[in-house]
């Protein structure tokens, strides 16, 4: 059974679109990168990837003080220090916005 819902596929093809272009999905860029606080997400949109031409390798990674988010990235493109900075930067955004 999917995490997602029917829309799946067309939906994961903007997540790779964003990958591809910025090596990292946040929050701000779709609502599947919340979604990666969850094993069986990850592992469904990681799968995706995978069979869908995707050749990066993908790791999930999340951020709380104050308020809690959760990204996709690419460790080929992004490192694990940077990505920790866009999290940040991404909550300080929500915060500002909530």
């Amino acid at each position: 059974m999917s995490h997602f819902g029917k829309n799946f596929d067309v939906e994961m093809v903007q997540v790779q679109a964003i990958l591809e272009q910025k090596g990292a999905v946040l929050e701000s860029d779709h609502p599947y990168a919340y979604e990666m606080q969850y094993d069986d997400a990850f592992v469904e949109v990681k799968e995706w990837l995978e069979n869908h031409g995707y050749s990066g390798k993908v790791n999930k990674l999340g951020w709380y003080d104050g308020v809690a988010v959760y990204g996709l990235y690419d460790t080929s493109i992004i490192s694990f220090d940077k990505m920790m900075e866009l999290l940040k930067e991404e909550a300080r955004k929500q915060i500002c916005n909530f």
